[in-house]
């Protein structure tokens, strides 16, 4: 399990329009990457744009398999048209611990999105 950087955090968070709590003389604080701050900043900005699914197997041996898949809301030009969404990105993470495994999935899930984003 690859977990973030500070900068990689950091970047995401500000993204997520999330301002740092606390700064230092040697640069600034942001929230932890944990599921709970993932839901209450990361997933509401990504849902104005973007449709997330999850999915999480756990094996006999004790780990967790995670695979976050964030898709584009399909949009239609008149209303009788089928929405389709367009899959944008997915992370799969594996490990024993399942609040972190599904952590890092999100989070890197949400990065690949938010990068597509601003190169596109």
């Amino acid at each position: 399990m690859k977990r973030p950087t500070e900068e990689e955090a950091q970047w995401l968070w500000v993204q997520c329009g999330v301002k740092p709590y606390r700064t230092y003389p040697t640069g600034t604080s942001y929230p932890d990457v944990d599921v709970h701050n993932l839901h209450i900043h990361a997933v509401p900005k990504t849902l104005e744009a973007y449709n997330i699914k999850s999915y999480c197997f756990k094996q006999a041996s004790g780990l967790y398999y995670v695979e976050v898949s964030v898709w584009l809301k399909g949009s239609t030009k008149h209303g009788f048209e089928v929405l389709h969404d367009q899959h944008i990105a997915r992370h799969f993470e594996q490990g024993t611990d399942l609040e972190e495994t599904t952590a890092l999935a999100l989070f890197w899930a949400i990065h690949k999105a938010f990068e597509k984003e601003l190169a596109s």
